[in-house]
């Protein structure tokens, strides 16, 4: 449904990223009835931002009338943004790190091809490239499966709920799964391998 709205800006409201005013006219029009909290809401817009003693003053004024509440931008906003970020940044060190241990061990099996590679005249670039692809391919392997794993029970618990409220998909969160983690990955691998040892390389190969 379209409705002709006007944009009131980003909110921390749930999943929703921006609010949208409608007039009580509008909204009969289009057949809305508005329940919650009130029967009708107003937009009032200050010509300067308020500050937080202007917002108290004005929440003292209307708690003094029965059945009216005031609400300013900043009751609408929990400030979950850096929290949420840094839960991130440390899930995205700890997988990377596990990531790391499943390359450092692919690595130690992978001993053997690394000192045929050197062995047949690959270079130290060849031998960076292959060490990348490596972890880079790990990397995306367990994203590919981390997330459907991780949003299938959100959507079946949102579903299951049946309240009509909207899935949100992380793209963003995605990207950092899918893209971000994986390129970390391989750069790190790439750049952390080293020549294998003269020792390895005067091993017999069979």
């Amino acid at each position: 449904m379209e409705l002709p709205a006007a944009e009131a800006g980003t909110t921390g409201i749930g999943a929703v990223a921006a609010a949208y005013v409608i007039s009580p006219q509008r909204a009969a029009e289009v057949g809305l009835v508005p329940r919650w909290p009130h029967p009708e809401q107003y937009l009032l817009r200050a010509p300067h931002p308020l500050t937080e003693e202007e917002l108290a003053r004005i929440k003292r004024l209307v708690s003094g009338h029965q059945g009216l509440v005031a609400a300013g931008a900043p009751d609408y906003h929990r400030g979950e943004g850096a929290l949420r970020a840094a839960v991130a940044g440390i899930a995205t060190l700890l997988a990377l790190a596990i990531v790391g241990v499943v390359v450092a061990l692919v690595g130690t099996e992978a001993r053997r091809e690394r000192a045929i590679l050197v062995a047949v005249g690959a270079g130290p670039r060849t031998r960076r490239l292959v060490a990348g692809a490596v972890a880079l391919l790990l990397a995306l392997l367990a994203g590919t499966l981390a997330v459907p794993a991780g949003l299938a029970p959100v959507v079946v618990f949102r579903v299951a709920q049946a309240r009509g409220h909207p899935i949100v998909v992380p793209w963003t969160t995605m990207a950092v799964v899918l893209l971000a983690a994986p390129l970390l990955a391989g750069a790190t691998a790439a750049f952390l391998s080293r020549q294998p040892r003269a020792a390895q390389l005067l091993r017999p190969i069979a």
